[in-house]
């Protein structure tokens, strides 16, 4: 695991280790995850979920591809424990000090986990299914700040593009 979160800095290599860590990490849940405590599964979970937040916080993690896979991460977390998939990845960076983009990616990853494979259960319904109701406030509260912060600054982006336009229209006018 340590070549690979050393790997995670070469940016030539990133999205190779990336790649094996999902793929590491959805072999220990097959085989290991019900055999193990669910501390110690718990454990696993936040150590290499830990040092993936901490190269996005980092901006490390910025091509399209690389948030694609940590999209994947957050749902094959979330096949095995939502309950750790909500709390300690989703919440997490759908806080409001996070970069804008791991909002966008959290927010993707909240829309495959709650839209059920089988299509019997979809939207927020599905967390009342897995018996994690007890987010869907959180979860609620989360999105409508994170549309405001998106709100406040593209909107002012638009205003201000506005006003470059109509004062170049002006000026040559």
């Amino acid at each position: 695991m340590e070549q690979l979160y050393k790997l995670l800095k070469d940016k030539s290599h990133r999205f190779m280790a990336l790649d094996c860590l999902h793929r590491v990490r959805r072999f220990y849940l097959s085989v290991h995850g019900d055999s193990q405590p669910p501390n110690r599964v718990w454990d696993y979970l936040d150590s290499v979920t830990t040092q993936l937040l901490t190269f996005l916080r980092m901006g490390m993690l910025t091509q399209d591809v690389q948030h694609d896979k940590l999209v994947e991460f957050c749902v094959t977390i979330a096949e095995h424990n939502i309950e750790f998939a909500m709390n300690d990845v989703i919440l997490e960076l759908m806080k409001q000090h996070g970069p804008s983009e791991s909002k966008v990616i959290h927010l993707r990853a909240l829309l495959a986990i709650v839209m059920s494979p089988t299509g019997q259960h979809f939207g927020l319904e599905i967390l009342h299914v897995c018996g994690v109701c007890h987010f869907i406030p959180k979860v609620k509260a989360a999105i409508e700040s994170i549309l405001r912060s998106f709100h406040r600054t593209y909107s002012q982006a638009l205003l201000n593009s506005s006003r470059t336009a109509m004062g170049n229209y002006l000026h040559y006018k």
